[in-house]
């Protein structure tokens, strides 16, 4: 069949599955194909500073393709980017920075009319790191009939304007605060917010916005943004918990966590599905808490720096029948060796840092051998991360031999493999182990790290770097 007789509706189908700068090919190849990959090709468009952009006309002609419309940088102009006609969005993200060759008043009028043609926004996020935005805009965003995700950034605000925001925005189910901040200094009133009902999700990184968080009898996720304060987030949280007020939490991310504050959080929680600690020190009052979890933990994230944490890892392995994700510190090959069978047969990413203590070649090759048989149970895996702290400089650790010789051949069994990351960790494989990963995992898409101290085989037939 000839590429041009193909049904429309085949042809849309097939458009779904490319990306926009995938599509851009395929939209020059006929006018039949023209017509429909256009519409993949200006889908998603964003405006930056760039010599290359399209002109306004042909911007203008598109526009009814636009779905997602993201304005980044800071040489906006009101004249050239604000003036199109998008009628269709669904997704529009402002962050910008103050520039003062622009008239920003006129171009918070012309973004506040471009919200306001655009009802069917689902999401938006803005910035506003001048403190310019009227009250105008706002109030049409708070007017937007199906917003479910707003994000603000940058934003200083009287309170009872950002009171008015939160009673206004009724059907949220997901809002994220970066740097909020009050001109007045003023505390949230409770006795004025109103409780939001489908909230799902928020992100927060000043203190002075936790109260909110009570207001939220159904939220789900909650993420912490800020290092600093993370003990009071953690502390508040464990309150609300504990008076029963967030009694669907179940996917947790904060940052430099305090041991006993978040024991105590963990401890008051029906369930975790999702927990994320980016820095700060987890020891044995935050672990033992989380171990009433293991049956419905999901996604599991460990800060690389905590200590003596072998144990702990292998016991997350060995428990945790539902985990998918696990990014975990780093662990001794014997104590992955030595630990309980695993459990986490559904494991779809997994980052590691494994180091074999012992530098002799036999005792390399065996430690090896045994932990790519444990891998090797592990059939869903689409990401296997197995590295160094610095993956940026010369390789340092002595981590796993990926060779055939090691017991690489044990990994056939991970088809579904489309990333592996072993960057910064010393290896020294052949030409014959390279073609076994290019053979033998026909998913892969990247391989990260050094495959020996000659750099890669780019002068073997069939070898990609």
């Amino acid at each position: 069949m000839a590429h041009a007789s193909l049904p429309p509706e085949l042809l849309i189908l097939i458009s779904k599955y490319f990306t926009p700068e995938e599509a851009l090919a395929p939209s020059l190849a006929c006018r039949s194909w023209h017509s429909v990959f256009t519409t993949v090709v200006w889908r998603c468009y964003t405006i930056k500073p760039r010599k290359t952009s399209p002109t306004i006309e042909t911007r203008t002609k598109n526009a009814h393709h636009v779905r997602e419309l993201h304005y980044l940088g800071t040489q906006l102009t009101v004249e050239d980017d604000l003036v199109v006609p998008y009628t269709r969005l669904t997704n529009l993200w402002f962050l910008t920075s103050y520039n003062d060759s622009v008239d920003n008043e006129q171009l918070w009028i012309r973004l506040t009319q471009l919200i306001a043609r655009n009802q069917e926004l689902q999401e938006a996020v803005i910035s506003d790191p001048v403190a310019g935005a009227p009250v105008e805009l706002w109030q049409t965003v708070i007017s937007l009939p199906v917003l479910r995700t707003l994000e603000i950034r940058d934003v200083c605000m009287q309170m009872k304007h950002w009171e008015a925001i939160w009673n206004g925005c009724k059907g949220l189910r997901t809002l994220r605060m970066y740097n909020m901040h009050s001109w007045d200094r003023l505390k949230i009133n409770d006795e004025v917010m109103e409780k939001h009902t489908e909230l799902e999700s928020m992100t927060l990184q000043d203190s002075h916005y936790l109260p909110l968080l009570k207001h939220c009898p159904n939220l789900r996720h909650v993420s912490w943004e800020n290092r600093a304060n993370s003990a009071l987030f953690l502390k508040m949280l464990a309150v609300y918990l504990s008076e029963g007020r967030l009694g669907q939490l179940e996917r947790l991310h904060t940052r430099n966590a305090d041991d006993r504050m978040l024991a105590s959080t963990l401890k008051a929680m029906n369930q975790i599905k999702e927990l994320s600690v980016q820095d700060g020190k987890i020891e044995d009052l935050s672990l033992q808490a989380l171990t009433q979890h293991f049956t419905t933990l999901q996604v599991l994230t460990l800060p690389t720096n905590m200590n003596n944490a072998g144990d702990f890892v292998s016991t997350v392995l060995a428990s945790c029948p539902k985990l998918t994700t696990f990014t975990a510190p780093m662990v001794t090959a014997t104590e992955i060796i030595d630990g309980e069978p695993w459990v986490c047969s559904s494991l779809t990413n997994f980052d590691i840092i494994i180091e074999i203590e012992d530098a002799e070649e036999d005792k390399i090759r065996n430690q090896s051998r045994e932990i790519f048989g444990r891998l090797s149970s592990l059939t869903y895996l689409t990401e296997l991360r197995i590295r160094s702290f610095d993956t940026l400089s010369a390789p340092t650790l002595q981590g796993l031999e990926f060779r055939l010789e090691s017991g690489l051949g044990q990994l056939s069994t991970l088809t579904q493999l489309k990333l592996l990351d072993f960057s910064g960790t010393i290896q020294n494989m052949s030409v014959d182990d390279v073609k076994w990963i290019r053979d033998s995992w026909k998913r892969i898409e990247l391989v990260l790290g050094k495959c020996n101290e000659h750099g890669l085989f780019q002068d073997q037939p069939g070898i990609a770097s």
